[in-house]
């Protein structure tokens, strides 16, 4: 197994390319993140969730810079975004019991894929690229699809101009953070199939949301570094406005968030306060009492997005720079 590595933070300047660089300068300074992580949760009601164990599932010299990651409905495979060795922007998957990745897809039309996710019968992939240009001077992003066996990215209608960042599916209904064309930035919803979106809570008190998740009652949890209570994770009841969930607490950038199976247990993906090293939150849900874990993997500095397996207590989780070029791990499986 390879062993956790510490490193600086890093420049989000590309070293070479104008697709590189242009991913680069999407994020206005923010780090870039990945990972895939499994994770195995306690499910006994209250009880404290279990500790992880940390495996390498995916780092070679075909990628740099694992961007999001989502597990597979089961758990058995891991798909993410990252740099390709040539500079590209490009989508993988790997096993998540480790082994070779394969490039699903590579190259225009993805610019900045921030995000991803997969629907539920695990057949397509959903990916948010913040810098998609539209045929217009300024480039605004969108999502785009990808069925798991590769190919070219179709823009997925509707989505254009909206500068997406996180992005979940639940049912046939795409949930993603972004902007609107009258600036103001917050949570949307659209159709798998594309067509008509609609705002959920857009402005005040978001700043800049990014991870996003979903209850099965339609209750969402929005991860915001910049928002008005500071760095903070966000609960919107079904049809409710935007309220203080958990505050006070790091969150790298794009931040992910995730519910356990069961729904009893947040998890955030974020960074100790004081040190700046990676930290998973495990957030009780019914009295906010948290669980801060940090012994697996606190020696890495680029927490990033976070995603449940549909089917089963399985995460996906990101950092950039472990191992010095990035890696894919799965936790606890």
């Amino acid at each position: 197994m390879m062993k956790p590595t510490r490193r600086a933070a890093t420049s989000n300047r590309a070293s070479s390319g104008k697709t590189r660089g242009r991913w680069a300068a999407s994020f206005k300074g923010a780090a870039l993140l990945s990972v895939a992580v499994v994770v195995a949760c306690s499910s006994d009601g209250d009880a404290e969730p279990k500790k992880l164990t940390v495996t390498p599932a995916a780092n070679s010299a075909d990628f740099v810079s694992p961007l999001d990651a989502t597990p597979d409905p089961k758990g058995d495979k891991v798909y993410f975004t990252a740099i390709a060795a040539d500079g590209t922007p490009a989508v993988f998957v790997s096993a998540a019991t480790g082994g070779g990745v394969t490039k699903l897809a590579s190259g225009a039309p993805l610019v900045a894929p921030f995000g991803i996710a997969i629907s539920g019968d695990g057949q397509t992939l959903f990916v948010a690229d913040s810098g998609a240009d539209n045929g217009e001077d300024e480039e605004k992003g969108a999502i785009f699809t990808l069925p798991i066996s590769g190919g070219t990215p179709a823009v997925l209608a509707g989505s254009e101009k909206t500068q997406p960042r996180g992005l979940e599916v639940l049912g046939s209904t795409v949930y993603f953070t972004g902007r609107e064309a009258d600036e103001r930035v917050g949570v949307m919803k659209i159709g798998v199939a594309g067509g008509g979106r609609s705002a959920v809570a857009m402005g005040e008190p978001f700043e800049a949301p990014s991870g996003i998740t979903l209850a099965d009652d339609g209750t969402i949890f929005v991860a915001d570094a910049r928002s008005q209570a500071g760095s903070a994770v966000y609960r919107i009841a079904s049809g409710g406005a935007p309220e203080v969930f958990k505050d006070g607490i790091g969150l790298g950038y794009p931040a992910g968030v995730a519910l356990s199976q069961d729904g009893k247990t947040l998890f955030i993906s974020g960074r100790e306060p004081g040190k700046g090293t990676d930290a998973v939150y495990q957030v009780k849900v019914s009295d906010k009492s948290t669980t801060l874990l940090t012994d697996v993997f606190g020696n890495f500095e680029e927490a990033a997005g976070l995603h449940r397996a549909k089917g089963a207590d399985v995460f996906a989780w990101a950092d950039r720079s472990a191992n010095n070029s990035g890696t894919v791990y799965v936790l606890g499986k």
